[in-house]
């Protein structure tokens, strides 16, 4: 059993500056090295909608449907339309990106403090450096850390065993992108084992519910809120979408059926959500093990669904990043294959090198496994004494 983590002296204001000056400063470079560069999702996309709502104002841009992603995201480019024309267009979505990707790392501080680990503040910060995270709002302004934020915190509420709070989070986190549905047999395993009131659940739709709300009111039919995500949805011939999953390896065989491949897929992805379930609630979910058990979850349902992009094992990144900061020198390890893992699948998105996602997907299955061992540790996996934790 690893030696508990004891949390340390509370730093004062100065020593804390000092201590993340250079890693604020590395960050801060980073992001603006990426920050020029625009994709085609914000050019074609994101930066449309943006200048729509501008033109028409909030009331009548969402009285008919437009965009495909959710309400909450498009509510967010509400708040930023009084800047354009002052600034450009897609220096503001970016912007949006960066909001939101400071709203997921104050969820991981939010996670680390109610853990009782070691310098909270500190690694929210190093949250934003994560490679999947850096490129995700640096380079690809995407929105996949408004969606990570409530995930997070519905962790950080399953960890408390504040039940009610994390149906609302896993609710709102639906809410805005569908991909955190990913996760959802982390949480039903949860809800099973501390066996739930059957009439908590549905606090999770109503906060999806509520999200929609002022879209709906302003307008927007509700049948066709319902299905913006199915609204979107195209047939992609590719087993894999850059994402770094086995599919990425074995859609190079050839001869392949895609059809035939893509069912068994499906069939697969179901199966192993149905028996990590039942092999969760087997086990304590508590301290170490329940962060092992959030991360394992969408590497499962990421690693074996078909057609998923090489940006859906975001949460993945973040709760595995949360696991090493208290964990082992093996579990840093774990935590930078994960991290390689997503990298290689962004640059395969970024050059089109399909064995970059290859290789990544390597790096994901290894994790995969690693994780897999440490959650089947017949050892105690929590304990908590006044101000420490341990695994």
């Amino acid at each position: 059993m690893s030696t508990p983590i004891l949390a340390p002296d509370t730093p004062t204001p100065t020593t804390a500056f000092a201590r993340h000056l250079p890693v604020a400063a590395v960050g801060m470079a980073l992001y603006l090295l990426l920050w020029p560069i625009m994709t085609s999702d914000v050019e074609g996309s994101f930066t449309p909608w943006l200048e729509h709502i501008a033109r028409l104002g909030p009331a009548r841009a969402f009285s008919a449907p437009f965009g495909d992603y959710a309400p909450p995201y498009l509510y967010l480019l509400t708040l930023a339309s009084p800047l354009v024309g002052i600034v450009p267009s897609d220096t503001i979505v970016k912007l949006v990106s960066l909001s939101g990707t400071l709203l997921m790392a104050g969820a991981v501080w939010r996670l680390l403090r109610a853990m009782n680990a070691p310098h909270p503040e500190r690694h929210a910060l190093y949250a934003l450096l994560l490679p999947g995270v850096l490129m995700n709002t640096a380079l690809m302004a995407q929105c996949d850390a408004l969606y990570a934020a409530p995930t997070v915190m519905a962790v950080a509420a399953a960890w408390q065993h504040r039940h009610r709070s994390m149906f609302l989070w896993c609710g709102l986190a639906v809410a805005v992108k569908l991909q955190a549905i990913l996760i959802a047999p982390f949480f039903l395993a949860v809800a099973i084992q501390r066996r739930m009131p059957l009439h908590w659940w549905p606090l999770a739709p109503a906060a999806l519910a509520l999200a929609n709300l002022p879209a709906a009111l302003a307008g927007w039919p509700v049948g066709d809120l319902a299905m913006v995500y199915f609204r979107r949805t195209t047939f992609y011939p590719e087993l894999s979408r850059n994402a770094p999953n086995i599919w990425a390896i074995l859609q190079a065989m050839p001869g392949l059926d895609v059809v035939v491949a893509a069912r068994i897929a499906n069939i697969a992805a179901i199966v192993v959500s149905v028996a990590y379930v039942s092999w969760v609630v087997r086990r304590p979910i508590e301290g170490r093990r329940l962060l092992a058990a959030a991360a394992l979850a969408p590497m499962l349902t990421v690693g074996l669904l078909p057609h998923m992009h090489e940006r859906f094992f975001y949460v993945s990144d973040v709760l595995i990043f949360v696991w090493a900061v208290v964990g082992s020198s093996r579990d840093r390890w774990t935590a930078a294959l994960v991290q390689a893992g997503s990298f290689l699948g962004i640059m395969a998105y970024g050059n089109g090198t399909e064995q970059l996602a290859m290789l990544g997907a390597l790096a994901m299955l290894e994790a995969t496994r690693q994780i897999v061992r440490s959650l089947a540790s017949e050892s105690l996996p929590f304990q908590r004494v006044g101000r420490w934790v341990g695994v």
